[in-house]
């Protein structure tokens, strides 16, 4: 090797120098998918970004602080004085329900801010949740001992994965029925399979 890298080498290990292509370019922040770039630089890079990005694209009238929280990660306490600041400099709207505080973003005046229309902002996908619930199936539906597994039986683990993700799957919007019947409990996981692989926009084949 005629030029190794040095400061691979001052750490024991041997690899050629490198040197950039420049053929990668900076994302385009006003794409719909580079939402998030463009609110951390317009709020900075912290918990306000997060908070506005998810008011804007979540698909419901409302949110509650606890959800905010799930969402972006934060703590829940953070979460709260981050959107005290945005509720007092009239960014964010806040109102009391049976004394429940819930948050709601001017998604008309935002779009304005941003140079584009209500509607062309992009929707909010619970990721986290449902690739967990989605793992979770694959992980299921691929165990060899399912082939000389009963129906019954198999239509039981059904039910009973259905119920250890129906938190997961009820935060990201999609209903989990519980069913006592078996044959009905088949058909209740095939038709989450369907939501969750319909909510993440993959066409994949459906886990028998």
């Amino acid at each position: 090797m005629s030029e190794p890298d040095e400061a691979f080498a001052s750490a024991g290990w041997l690899r050629p120098t490198l040197s950039p292509s420049h053929k990668s370019q900076p994302p385009d922040p006003a794409a719909p998918i580079n939402l998030a770039f463009r609110l951390r630089q317009i709020l900075g890079v912290g918990i306000r970004a997060e908070v506005v990005r998810i008011l804007l694209t979540v698909q419901a009238p409302w949110v509650n602080a606890q959800t905010l929280a799930r969402s972006t990660g934060y703590a829940k306490r953070n979460v709260h004085d981050a959107l005290a600041g945005l509720s007092a400099a009239g960014v964010v709207s806040a109102f009391t329900v049976g004394g429940e505080h819930r948050y709601v973003a001017d998604r008309p005046a935002w779009a304005a801010l941003l140079g584009s229309e209500p509607d062309e902002l992009p929707v909010r996908r619970d990721w986290p949740q449902l690739l967990c619930v989605l793992r979770r199936m694959l992980r299921w539906s691929e165990q060899p001992a399912l082939a000389t597994t009963s129906d019954y039986l198999r239509a039981s683990q059904a039910r009973d994965l259905l119920e250890a993700t129906s938190t997961d799957l009820a935060f990201a919007g999609i209903h989990a029925p519980s069913s006592a019947s078996p044959e009905r409990s088949s058909r209740d996981f095939e038709e989450v399979c369907e939501r969750l692989l319909a909510a993440i926009g993959a066409h994949a084949p459906i886990p028998q």
